[in-house]
């Protein structure tokens, strides 16, 4: 598989992130190294997109002969569904800029990823309604998925 990144690889210096973490929020990059690309959204927001709310990871993955773009949005406390949206599809629509080129099959992971503390079931609904799923470059719809701090990359890519 071993397809080139160019847009991601070329941010590796200026953007890259060693771990997915904030606020006691992370995420284990269980996935080698060699196998995964991962930008810090908040970095590559300073450096390229100062007015665009986005991601805090930006995750290019090959795991079991498969490819996957998992933008990850980390929330330790409340969250507004609506900035949760809105940094996700941002991200998503960065997939044509860094990820595979054209044609390849990659498999999108939007997800939000939260400590275990109690948030309003309403919240969740909302996530879930159509109007708050991401749409990628293809125009497939994908539902925001929610896990908990600790997941590991790999789990998020089945």
């Amino acid at each position: 598989m071993n397809d080139p990144l160019p847009g991601a690889t070329g941010h590796k210096r200026c953007c890259a992130a060693a771990a997915v973490r904030e606020h006691g929020v992370v995420v284990g990059l269980d996935v080698a190294q060699r196998r995964r690309i991962c930008l810090d959204g908040t970095k590559y927001q300073s450096c390229h997109a100062p007015d665009l709310p986005l991601a805090d990871a930006l995750v290019f993955v090959e795991h079991d002969n498969r490819r996957f773009y998992v933008p990850i949005e980390l929330k330790s406390g409340k969250l507004d569904v609506s900035t949760v949206r809105i940094q996700l599809q941002n991200a998503a629509n960065l997939e044509g800029d860094l990820g595979w080129k054209p044609g390849l099959p990659v498999e999108f992971r939007p997800t939000l990823v939260r400590l275990r503390k109690r948030q309003d079931p309403l919240v969740y609904q909302l996530l879930g309604d159509k109007r708050n799923w991401i749409r990628r470059r293809t125009g497939e719809m994908r539902r925001i998925d929610v896990k908990e701090s600790g997941v590991q990359l790999s789990a998020l890519c089945n």
